[in-house]
């Protein structure tokens, strides 16, 4: 998870475009991992308000693309956490090894890895 800054959100992966809701983005790599970009917590109830998604189902995008847009402030004042998730959801099927680096990054760096089976 990160704790983001900037109303800009890239994608965490290289791949597909699965999924796509205003607050949430499902992406397929080419190993068959899936990844899910859930922006911020209980960000559903919000029906899509603070978020601008530049993206469709279908597109094939790389690691670093811009997703969305997100006005961050929208989020606060309606009293939910900015956290932002990247979750492989296929995990138990697909995934053999990840890593994660903390701390502070900037957009389109690489902050970990994961490796299918």
């Amino acid at each position: 998870a990160v704790e983001p800054e900037d109303k800009l959100v890239v994608a965490p992966v290289s791949g597909e475009v699965t999924v796509l809701q205003p607050h949430a983005v499902g992406f397929k790599r080419a190993d068959g991992l899936e990844v899910l970009l859930h922006m911020g917590i209980d960000t559903v109830s919000m029906n899509g308000e603070p978020f601008k998604l530049f993206v469709k189902v279908g597109d094939i995008i790389s690691g670093g693309d811009k997703v969305a847009e997100v006005d961050w402030s929208e989020i606060k004042k309606a009293g939910f956490p900015l956290t932002t998730m990247v979750l492989i959801t296929n995990s138990k099927d697909l995934l053999d090894d990840f890593s994660v680096d903390y701390g502070v990054s900037d957009h389109g760096e690489s902050i970990g890895w994961a490796k299918s089976k």
